[in-house]
């Protein structure tokens, strides 16, 4: 069974998500200003290398 994974917040620098009971803090590869370079930002996570 997958655990329970949910976004919990994001600023300019990087975002948390839930894990269960636990907080995981994710930075992104460089800082972003507004949500277009916020999508960008995690659209190139999701897609480098494992």
């Amino acid at each position: 069974m997958r655990p329970a994974i949910r976004s919990a917040g994001a600023e300019g620098e990087g975002f948390h998500l839930r894990v269960e009971t636990r907080l995981r803090w994710l930075a992104y590869p460089a800082p972003v200003r507004n949500l277009g370079e916020a999508r960008q930002a995690l659209v190139t996570m999701a897609r480098a290398p494992g």
